[in-house]
C-alpha cells in the first residue's frame, strides 16, 4: 500500500522524481565501488593561464586513476602543455613523420611553406628564436614558386619576386 498523498496526480510525479533520483544515486555509488572497471570519459585540456588576471596557473592536486592516490602540492605544466591544440596536433604529426617535412606535407594536406610557417611559430611559441636568414629565403622562394606552379602569378612576375627576395 502507497503511504497517504501518493496514489495519483501530481503525488505520482513527485514519486517517480524520488525514484529517479535514487536510481542516479545508486549508479554514482556503483560507479564510486567499482572506480577500475568504469573509464572517465570527460577529459579537458589544462588551461594554462587564469581567466581573470592571465597569468599563468598552478596545477595543485593530482590523482590517480586507478587506486585513488591523491598528491597535493604546487606544480607547473610543461611547455608543450601551455601550447594550443592546433600546434600541439601538429608537433604529434611532425614526430609521427620523424621530422620530414615532405610527410608532413602529406599527411596535413598542406604546403611546405605552411609547415615551415607552422613550425616556425611552434619554436617561437616554446621560446626559440627562429633565425629568417637563408631558411626564410628559401622559405619565400618555395612560395613563390607554388604561386606560379598554382597560376596564381606570371613567370615573369616570379622572376621579379626572385630577384627581389620577396615571398
Amino acid at each position: 500500500m502507497l503511504p497517504r498523498g501518493w496514489g495519483g496526480g501530481k503525488s505520482s510525479h513527485t514519486l517517480i522524481i524520488l525514484i529517479y533520483k535514487l536510481t542516479i544515486l545508486i549508479l554514482a555509488a556503483m560507479i564510486i565501488v567499482n572506480r577500475k572497471e568504469v573509464p572517465i570519459i570527460n577529459s579537458y585540456s589544462v588551461p594554462d593561464k587564469c581567466p581573470v588576471c592571465g597569468h599563468e596557473l598552478l596545477i595543485n592536486k593530482l590523482s590517480c586513476s586507478h587506486c585513488a592516490t591523491k598528491i597535493e602540492g604546487e606544480f607547473s605544466t610543461c611547455k608543450f602543455c601551455r601550447l594550443p591544440d592546433e600546434q600541439r596536433e601538429f608537433i604529434e604529426v611532425f614526430i609521427k613523420c620523424r621530422g620530414s617535412i615532405k610527410e608532413v606535407e602529406r599527411e596535413l594536406g598542406i604546403s611546405y611553406p605552411t609547415v615551415r610557417s607552422r613550425l616556425d611559430s611552434v619554436l617561437t611559441a616554446l621560446g626559440y628564436k627562429v633565425a629568417e636568414g637563408e631558411t626564410g629565403a628559401r622559405v619565400r622562394a618555395t612560395e613563390v614558386l607554388a604561386a606560379l606552379e598554382r597560376g596564381e602569378i606570371s613567370a615573369a612576375e616570379a622572376a621579379q619576386r626572385l630577384k627581389k627576395g620577396e615571398g
